[in-house]
C-alpha cells in the first residue's frame, strides 16, 4: 500500500467529538425562559417575524423555547444568561461587534441584541488594550486677519444638547 494511501486512511479512523455547549445550563435556562415576561410579550408581539416553538434540548431532557423561522432553532435567552453567552463566544478571539453579533444571533436570539452586543463590544477591556483604532483629527483652521476690529466675528457651536427652554445648541 503507498505511503499517502495509507496516511489518508489514517484521517477515515479518525473520531470527531461533538461540540458541547457545557457552559450553559439548558436546564436552568427552560426554567428561566418559563418565568421571563420578556420572552411573553415577545412570541405575542404580531409584528415580530420569529416563530417560538418548544423544541427538545440537545444535551438534557427538558424542552427550550426556540425560534424556528431561521431553519436552525435558536433559544431565547432570558437576560440573567445574557453575559454569559456573549462572554463565551467573544472571549474566543475578541472579534469585532459584527462578528461577535454573527456568532451570537445565529445560535440564540433575544429583543434587541445586536444594540447589546455592540455596547458589550465596546466596553471590553482587552479590545481596548489591544486593538488600535485611527483617530484621525481635523487640523486647526487658519484664518485671514481682519481688517478692523469686529469686522468679523467666528462662533462656535455644538449640540444637540438636551432642550432647555426650547434651545437645544449652544
Amino acid at each position: 500500500m503507498a505511503p499517502t494511501t495509507q496516511s489518508l486512511m489514517h484521517f477515515s479512523r479518525i473520531e470527531v467529538n461533538q461540540i458541547s455547549n457545557s457552559f450553559l445550563d439548558f436546564e436552568a435556562l427552560s426554567k428561566a425562559q418559563l418565568e421571563d415576561n420578556e420572552l411573553q410579550s415577545f412570541q405575542n408581539d404580531e409584528k415580530s417575524s420569529l416563530v417560538f416553538k418548544r423544541v427538545p434540548s440537545p444535551v438534557s431532557a427538558t424542552e427550550l423555547i426556540c425560534d424556528t423561522s431561521t431553519g436552525s432553532p435558536r433559544p431565547f435567552v432570558p437576560h440573567n444568561f445574557r453575559r454569559t453567552i456573549f462572554e463565551h463566544f467573544h472571549n474566543l478571539a475578541h472579534p469585532g461587534v459584527a462578528a461577535s453579533f454573527q456568532l451570537i444571533a445565529s445560535r440564540y436570539v433575544w429583543p434587541n441584541m445586536r444594540k447589546t452586543v455592540k455596547d458589550w463590544v465596546q466596553n471590553c477591556i482587552a479590545c481596548q488594550r489591544s486593538k488600535v483604532h485611527r483617530h484621525t483629527k481635523t487640523p486647526l483652521g487658519t484664518f485671514a486677519l481682519p481688517d478692523a476690529r469686529f469686522s468679523h466675528i467666528h462662533v462656535d457651536l455644538i449640540g444637540p444638547l438636551p432642550s432647555s427652554e426650547g434651545k437645544s445648541f449652544a
